[in-house]
């Protein structure tokens, strides 16, 4: 352990103490010949390019919060020096794990998986141990093998799947994602279109449902009105310049959404490197004084056809909710 000596307030007067290389007092009345044997402590620029000091660093982590330390645990940490420097000394962050003897300790005491009690030791590199989280996205505590990882993690790319294939089958109608599979499936049956998730069975591209009539992609976002703002906030349309459909179908239903009241069909260049659409309700400007046209206005359905296709989408969503019901 290094020891330095410090000026402090001790009693309400200043006097001369000898602290660790974490800056603890460790001796509050040290004789003059103690005094002698220790300095004042070195610079931080010092300090960092010390390596008994850095390692000493990794164990007070360590120490206090129980479990070895990552690269992300000392970023923007102003308690302890940063990953770049570690990098300087050591040369990589595992170099320094290494050094300090914690290298071993990185996963658990007994270095086998949690769950199948695989020693990790006779894994490959590439498959390495990982963290269990659970739903909420909390460590669990476990260790896994890559194979337990799979099996008992929510956020695995299998169980991942397995997530999707139950909203298929209507497994968990409450979530998110849940009701923007029920919008596309709406909108593929209202246009008879074909839905391209199911038929893929992939939820990892923005194409939802192709027109095999005029070969057009679409892609399909429901939104629920908001009374407050008197419209349908569309924040956070697809912005990136690049788009893999052609077109975008927009279901507007109401607050609670078990109406269609509106359905928008917009170019996707119309709202390439756009933050965001609001379509309001009624014609009126943020401020509600006086009366405006919206630009994207013409994209809206109207006439006859929009009334046709607002009664076979709400009879649709009427059969679904009844349905959901019943379940």
């Amino acid at each position: 352990m290094m020891k330095y000596k410090s000026r402090r307030i001790i009693d309400k007067k200043p006097i001369w103490v000898i602290v660790d290389e974490n800056e603890k007092i460790i001796n509050k009345s040290p004789s003059k010949e103690e005094l002698k044997c220790v300095d004042i402590p070195l610079s931080k620029k010092k300090l960092y390019n010390n390596r008994k000091y850095l390692i000493g660093r990794l164990w007070h982590f360590y120490n206090k919060n129980k479990k070895i330390p990552m690269c992300a645990d000392f970023t923007n940490n102003p308690e302890y020096p940063s990953q770049a420097t570690y990098w300087r000394i050591f040369g990589s962050w595992n170099n320094a794990l290494k050094e300090a003897g914690l290298w071993e300790k990185r996963y658990n005491p007994t270095h086998t998986c949690d769950r199948c009690r695989k020693s990790f030791g006779k894994l490959e590199f590439l498959d390495h141990p990982r963290k269990e989280y659970d739903e909420k996205r909390k460590w669990t505590g476990n260790w896994d093998c890559p194979t337990c990882y799979r099996r008992y993690d929510p956020n695995s790319i299998d169980n991942i799947r397995k997530e999707m294939t139950d909203i298929r089958l209507g497994v968990g109608q409450d979530s998110e994602t849940a009701k923007g599979e029920e919008d596309v499936n709406i909108v593929c049956e209202v246009f008879e279109y074909v839905n391209l998730n199911k038929k893929c069975n992939s939820y990892n591209t923005p194409i939802d449902c192709l027109d095999e009539k005029i070969g057009l992609l679409y892609q399909v976002q429901g939104r629920r009105y908001n009374p407050d703002r008197g419209d349908w906030p569309f924040n956070g349309f697809e912005r990136e310049w690049y788009k893999e459909y052609e077109s975008m179908i927009c279901l507007c239903r109401n607050s609670d959404g078990s109406i269609i009241e509106e359905i928008y069909i917009f170019p996707s260049w119309i709202i390439i490197g756009k933050m965001g659409v609001d379509i309001y309700k009624s014609p009126m400007n943020t401020a509600g004084t006086s009366p405006i046209i919206p630009w994207y206005e013409e994209y809206r359905i109207k006439g006859k056809k929009r009334e046709d296709i607002l009664k076979k989408a709400n009879d649709i969503l009427k059969r679904k909710l009844e349905k959901r019901k019943e379940v």
